[in-house]
């Protein structure tokens, strides 16, 4: 499922891609993780 590759992705990636508006932004797993949360959603994690 998305929720568990995204689980997986934060468990063994220290920084995350994500497409957004056009371009690829860098995310520190911290950052990503706070970013889930503000969002509550994983439908626009790559």
């Amino acid at each position: 499922s998305v929720e568990h590759n995204t689980r997986t992705a934060l468990k063994y990636s220290t920084h995350i891609l994500k497409l957004q508006n056009g371009s690829m932004k860098l995310y520190t797993k911290d950052e990503f993780i706070k970013y889930l949360e503000h969002e509550n959603s994983i439908s626009n994690i790559i």
